[in-house]
């Protein structure tokens, strides 16, 4: 078992071997859908199954525990350690990720969800959207119709610099439906969850002869917070998880030493898988420059 100690590093301690008779399923053993439906609120490159976060947290700690990522990426760890009694805490550096992992760690229930979803497309009709039919990139009418794309446009608008805990969450619902491989998507049918080249998915889409569809924002949201919510979302969830965004180098500008009792991460690929060029339609959206 790992701890963070008063000089930011991880200090090793030993942990008596404790019986697992009471996991379910080991994370070898589990199916790729393993797990809470809150962990596929958007796809992440890279990261490690809520079953391998499951089986760690629960053979190495307690309830009222505390379980921190330094390097949380799609939030699997802080949300799994939160589902199970503990607190979980995530670090990351990268705006997608902490956008992500604070969503699935404070998620709104359906009714609410409607009512701010709502209101933001009502807010979206005032929007001037004229002088940015294109912004400086055209390779958006690669994957998204025009009248999809507006709609995209004018809510990035409303939304743009709102970090409180609904605009986080819209903003992570529209990254898990902003393109893939089915109708459930926004874009035109991609072969992956990753952001392919313009000029990938325009040969892609002339091959297999695929249009770009006129999507609403409003049933493609909806759709995607049902599939979020087939399982019982339990309360108190947010109260248990602490979502913070910076370099995982000076953890204790966030935590106090000796605060964390279990590390369960996985650190960044950082040379042989690039997180923003896989996510830059995602980082387009929200708003940030993937340089």
């Amino acid at each position: 078992m790992s701890k963070l100690t008063d000089n930011n590093t991880i200090a090793d301690e030993s942990v008596a071997a404790e019986t697992t008779a009471d996991l379910a399923s080991t994370w070898k053993e589990a199916s790729r859908t393993w797990g809470h439906s809150l962990h596929r609120l958007s796809p992440y490159i890279g990261g490690f199954p809520p079953s391998l976060a499951h089986y760690f947290i629960r053979r190495f700690s307690d309830e009222g525990d505390t379980v921190l990522d330094p390097f949380c990426g799609g939030g699997t760890t802080p949300l799994e350690a939160a589902l199970q009694g503990r607190q979980g805490h995530g670090n990351d550096a990268f705006s997608y990720a902490y956008i992500l992992s604070k969503a699935k760690c404070n998620p709104l229930q359906t009714p609410e969800f409607t009512s701010y979803l709502d209101a933001r497309l009502e807010e979206i009709e005032s929007v001037d959207n004229s002088g940015m039919k294109l912004l400086d990139n055209e390779d958006l009418l690669v994957f998204f119709s025009e009248y999809t794309l507006d709609q995209i446009l004018r809510l990035r608008e409303v939304l743009d610099g709102d970090s409180s805990v609904e605009a986080t969450y819209l903003k992570a619902i529209m990254c898990g439906i902003l393109h893939g491989p089915s109708d459930m998507y926004l874009s035109l049918q991609t072969k992956d969850t990753y952001s392919g080249t313009a000029d990938y998915v325009r040969e892609y889409a002339e091959k297999h002869d695929l249009e770009r569809p006129e999507k609403d924002i409003r049933t493609a949201a909806h759709r995607k917070q049902e599939l979020v919510h087939n399982d019982d979302v339990p309360t108190g969830l947010g109260e248990r998880t602490k979502i913070t965004r910076g370099d995982s180098r000076n953890l204790t500008d966030h935590y106090e030493p000796e605060s964390v009792d279990l590390i369960v991460s996985s650190p960044p690929y950082m040379r042989t898988l690039s997180y923003t060029w896989n996510n830059w339609l995602r980082l387009w959206w929200l708003g940030e420059n993937r340089e």
